[in-house]
């Protein structure tokens, strides 16, 4: 596989030319709820896994057991939102339900290929960032 991509190049000479996970967990968190952010949000969490899966899905493709994991919220539950009343964080949430979708698309696409994508959101993480 030739790629003009140097992560990919990089991941096809350690893995020999396939990849079996892809784990994206990357994301851009404010606790902002300016809506005028919502392009900075979407150009993290939605854009950049887009692009992400589309670099490694031929390596995916290869590989055997084909899972692609997207690290989510809860905050992109409009159940979860509604009934504890999250007014905060709104770009960050917004984002998250797109990328939601972006990856039931991608594994409703490659789901008869035996490839898996999954959206998962692993609860409150304390991660540092937040005082208390």
């Amino acid at each position: 596989m030739t790629s003009s991509n140097p992560r990919q190049r990089k991941t096809v000479s350690l893995t020999g030319g396939k990849l079996d996970y892809l784990i994206n967990n990357a994301a851009y968190v404010s606790n902002t709820s300016a809506f005028k952010t919502l392009g900075d949000f979407f150009t993290t969490n939605v854009v950049g896994v887009i692009q992400t899966i589309n670099v490694f899905v031929p390596l995916l493709r290869k590989g055997t057991e084909k899972k692609v994991l997207t690290l989510s919220t809860g905050t992109a539950d409009a159940d979860m939102i509604n009934q504890f009343e999250l007014d905060v964080a709104a770009p960050y949430s917004i984002s998250k339900v797109a990328v939601n979708v972006a990856v039931a698309k991608y594994n409703a696409l490659y789901k008869k290929e035996g490839t898996l994508f999954m959206a998962i959101s692993p609860g409150y993480v304390d991660t540092g960032n937040h005082p208390g």
